[in-house]
């Protein structure tokens, strides 16, 4: 079995995502028991701290492959990141752990090591270990290796690994006792042999891995339009736009009675680490999108390349040699949907799911029903089920799969599906759609900074954003005023924040300029 240094070593030069799913697989159990004794029991921070270590593992990949052990640099970073986490999250309940550990202390004759006492002061101690001392708590106790195997680690003899670990747990236990939690070294290493590690949640692991492969590989998806009467944006942000705005809605009313405020404010927070993990899980999604489109352009081009082994063979075996036909990209994507029916219907399904994650929101506020929602897919997939490939030699193809339907007949058909009432929910949503978008995208930039958006920031942001487009002269779409946003938003954002806002919208403003010069020189 290949030791964590050639996992590694795999990982950072080959990107091999089955080596850092082994890293993971091996040491989530310890990092997240590290990460729940430092969070006090919050599950939720607990997975979050797990997921930003193992993140961190990935990009330092390269710079740890000569670490002699791998737990203890995974266990600071643990500590670090868990340290951060509880900084920054304002809402969070205020534990006194230790304090209260403290006003508790053990009996002087009962040598029993509780672990509900060890627990909360536990890492606290093992912080105040030296180096060494603390790889071998680590090794024993969270890797669970045996002294032989500790002893190859560390080159040591196995009787010499088993001192190290006898006198390293002794340090521990007077550590222990100046907090007030009293036990005989024999019974300090049962309970940490019992409590040390705990079983991280089910699907921790796979979720990790997926979202270090998402942070290494993530690249910004093409923009794809789909009615001048609405402005495009990026699927997975579009989703995330969604729950960020049910999250933003959360507010807490002041009240004379403290505890009852105190419990509605928890009540809060646990709804927004909720929203989160339903963004994050529907990131995954589009992700995961972005990576059958992938394969579907693979797929068209390894089928075009061996039609051109094929033609070349022909033209190389005819008698004399015939004038090439002029290339219509349009008619030989045409054709070539016609031959490859599961391409075209690849295409389609894409388009569809595209439109479904930008409008699932939609569905449900309308109540519309399956078939409805079939209708209204089909109209607004025409434009997105359009995808290019190249033909023999580098030729261009059109693949279009999807209904060629005029835009003022999608309109009136849109309009008759959906009913008047409707029809008006549908404008407004592609009107609010930009502001919430670039909501979410400055909420995005800001969320590991030292200046987060609040939920009521954001709120009060897409407000001034709606309020702040200015019509485009001789067009029908529209863009933000970035002065007038500005001048507004110095009231709700402090500086660092006013920064990142102005920059989103710099990167609007210049996306929205080259759509445009492509439109005008298309027509």
């Amino acid at each position: 079995m290949p030791d964590d240094a050639t996992l590694l070593r795999r990982y950072a030069t080959e990107r091999a995502e089955d080596a850092f799913a082994e890293l993971v697989r091996r040491h989530v159990d310890g990092v997240y028991s590290a990460a729940l004794r430092r969070v006090g029991g919050d599950a939720h921070l607990a997975e979050d701290v797990t997921q930003q270590v193992f993140v961190a593992l990935a990009r330092k990949a390269a710079a740890l492959v000569g670490h002699p052990v791998l737990s203890a640099w995974l266990y600071r970073t643990t500590r670090n990141e868990a340290a951060n986490l509880v900084r920054h999250e304002r809402r969070r309940k205020r534990r006194e752990l230790e304090a209260g550990t403290m006003e508790e202390l053990l009996a002087p004759t009962n040598t029993r090591a509780d672990w509900s006492r060890v627990a909360p002061v536990l890492d606290a101690a093992i912080d105040e270990l030296n180096e060494r001392d603390r790889e071998a708590i680590l090794l024993r106790f969270v890797d669970r290796l045996g002294f032989s195997e500790m002893g190859a680690a560390l080159r040591l003899t196995e009787d010499a690994a088993r001192i190290r670990v006898k006198r390293s747990l002794e340090k521990l236990r007077v550590l222990l006792t100046q907090r007030g939690v009293t036990s005989t070294g024999t019974a300090l290493g049962l309970a940490l042999a019992n409590h040390a590690l705990a079983a991280a949640p089910s699907g921790l692991a796979a979720s990790v891995t997926g979202s270090v492969a998402l942070s290494a590989n993530a690249a910004t998806s093409p923009v794809v339009a789909f009615l001048q009467l609405m402005s495009a944006s990026k699927i997975a942000l579009t989703v995330a736009g969604t729950l960020l705005v049910l999250a933003v809605g959360i507010a807490t009313r002041e009240s004379s009675n403290r505890r009852a405020a105190e419990a509605a404010l928890n009540a809060a927070d646990q709804s927004y680490v909720a929203q989160i993990a339903k963004q994050r899980a529907l990131e995954q999604r589009a992700q995961a999108s972005e990576r059958d489109a992938a394969q579907l352009r693979e797929t068209i081009d390894e089928t075009r390349t061996k039609e051109a082994g094929s033609m070349a063979r022909t033209a190389l075996e005819a008698q004399a040699p015939k004038a090439a036909p002029a290339w219509d990209p349009v008619a030989e994507g045409q054709a070539f949907l016609a031959r490859h029916p599961e391409v075209k219907k690849a295409l389609i399904e894409r388009a569809k799911a595209s439109v479904r994650f930008r409008f699932g929101q939609l569905y449900a506020s309308l109540g519309l029903t399956t078939e409805q929602i079939d209708q209204f897919e089909t109209l607004m997939s025409g434009a997105a089920a359009t995808s290019g490939a190249f033909g023999p030699n580098g030729q261009q193809l059109a693949l279009k799969a999807g209904p060629d339907i005029p835009e003022e007949e999608i309109v009136t058909r849109l309009h008759a599906l959906l009913g008047e009432e409707g029809f008006q929910q549908f404008q407004k949503f592609g009107q609010v759609a930009p502001a919430r978008d670039l909501t979410v995208q400055v909420a995005s930039d800001l969320s590991f900074t030292d200046s987060p958006l609040t939920p009521q920031q954001a709120e009060q942001l897409q407000q001034i954003l709606a309020g702040g487009r200015a019509e485009r002269r001789g067009s029908q779409t529209s863009r933000f005023d970035r002065s007038a946003v500005i001048a507004r938003a110095k009231s709700v954002l402090s500086a660092p924040q006013l920064v990142v806002l102005d920059g989103a919208l710099a990167k609007t403003q210049l996306q929205q300029t080259i759509n445009h010069m492509i439109n005008a020189s298309g027509k």
